[in-house]
């Protein structure tokens, strides 16, 4: 009979917590099945001028904080769960941070004066990282 690696199969893994494993893909599945997803205006025809640059900058600025609330309502599922808190703590605290990391970006790039805008940051070490000199 042929092995797993013989037959070009994938040799499953026991089923160690896989309850834990289902409700993270559930989670995943939801998101890509875009319940989460930004609004979406339809792409412009191919021979209309590119869009403005202030456009752009909106776009991207939804962008983030539509990452900024996938991460919000991943992190809430994950902390619903007293193992996953007492386990990973630390990574769950880490959530919590790129929100609010992508939330200051998100302003900063729809500020007509990101230079003010990066001073209105409260988080200190990332504004000192936006503010230093180039190499």
């Amino acid at each position: 009979m042929a092995s797993h690696a013989e037959a070009g199969q994938v040799p499953v893994a026991p089923d160690v917590g896989s309850d834990e494993q289902k409700r993270v893909d559930a989670i995943v599945a939801e998101a890509k099945r875009g319940i989460w997803r930004p609004q979406f205006q339809p792409a412009a025809p191919a021979d209309s001028p590119p869009p403005c640059p202030k456009l752009i900058e909106r776009r991207l600025s939804e962008e983030l904080e539509y990452v900024q609330r996938l991460l919000e309502m991943m992190g809430d599922q994950l902390s619903n769960d007293p193992a996953i808190l007492q386990r990973h703590a630390r990574t769950m605290q880490g959530f919590d941070l790129m929100g609010q990391i992508l939330g200051h970006i998100s302003k900063v790039v729809l500020a007509n004066d990101k230079a003010a805008a990066i001073d209105n940051i409260g988080m200190h070490e990332l504004k000192a990282r936006l503010k230093r000199q180039a190499l």
